[in-house]
């Protein structure tokens, strides 16, 4: 799995692509954002928005990753591979103790 998301992010630099997108097709534009932010601070009685911020879950995190291009959540999700390697690792380790 790592090695897949290192070659995928190895050809889009390589390809001079990296972060393009966002002022095309494919990132948030300001008015989207701004519509997005009013939707989670007050979303619809009865959504799930409103369900899952009722539970306690942080909506702002979802706005965060709409903004991210999807070579830049490639990129983050690249960047912690090695963190979930090593708690994996962990786990077995202490599973055979």
């Amino acid at each position: 799995m790592i090695l897949d998301l290192r070659l995928s992010l190895k050809g889009v630099r390589a390809r001079g692509l990296e972060g393009k997108e966002r002022h095309g097709e494919m990132g948030m534009t300001r008015e989207e954002r701004f519509r997005l932010i009013g939707l989670i601070a007050d979303p619809p009685p009865g959504s799930k928005l409103a369900a899952a911020k009722d539970y306690g879950i942080d909506l702002t995190l979802l706005v965060e990753s709409l903004q991210l291009t999807p070579t830049e959540r490639l990129c983050q999700l690249a960047k912690a591979q090695p963190l979930m390697e090593e708690l994996r690792r962990a786990r077995r380790a202490l599973q055979r103790e």
